[in-house]
């Protein structure tokens, strides 16, 4: 019982480090960010940071894997929903970064850093891969329709995915006018969906 108290009170520090660690990471981007203050913020001791992550390097690669992981998360729940079709998968899949704003704008930071610091290519690569998922779950659910449809099979299945990609990635990899995201609803999205794929 004593084992499995002190496991979980060291998944709750670890998990708090987590939180403050994004918070500090996301605010000042990681070479600015300080393992004192992510401490702090997490209400542990440097010792205690130090138990659970090597240094800030290895801190912030945990912080974009877990983070990775719960957009991964989310993404299957959707992917593995029976009980909607590709279209409305696509809705949900395209409104997911609205819905998870901060995580998503971390990990275009992330890329910043990735871009500028050589050490954090496996999480390049875990990124890369994420994309790569991304694009292959939109090609192949327009390919089954076009399989389907005869007036999307004039439509390369590569175009339509890439519109779609990129419908997805827009709405957090900048900041567009109010005028854009004050509309910018799940019906708005279903129906451009409905123009480009219903019969």
């Amino acid at each position: 019982m004593e084992s499995n108290g002190k496991r979980e009170s060291s998944n709750l520090t670890k998990k708090g480090i987590f939180v403050a660690a994004f918070d500090n990471f996301y605010q000042v981007g990681f070479s600015n960010a300080s393992l004192e203050k992510i401490s702090k913020d997490a209400n542990v001791s440097r010792g205690a940071t130090y138990w659970h992550f090597k240094n800030k390097k290895d801190l912030y690669e945990q912080t974009v894997k877990h983070i990775l992981n719960e957009i991964y998360k989310k993404k299957e729940v959707i992917y593995q929903n029976s009980a909607l079709n590709f279209k409305e998968k696509a809705v949900e899949i395209i409104w997911l970064p609205h819905e998870n704003k901060q995580e998503f704008r971390f990990l275009q930071q992330a890329d910043v850093t990735i871009a500028l610091n050589k050490e954090f290519e496996e999480l390049e690569a875990l990124i890369s891969q994420a994309r790569l998922d991304l694009y292959d779950f939109f090609k192949k659910g327009i390919e089954a329709l076009q399989r389907e449809s005869p007036r999307l099979q004039c439509f390369p299945s590569k175009d339509l995915a890439n519109l779609l990609y990129s419908y997805f990635e827009g709405m957090y990899s900048s900041y567009p006018p109010q005028e854009i995201t004050e509309n910018y609803t799940k019906d708005g999205i279903r129906n451009c969906l409905s123009a480009i794929f219903d019969k």
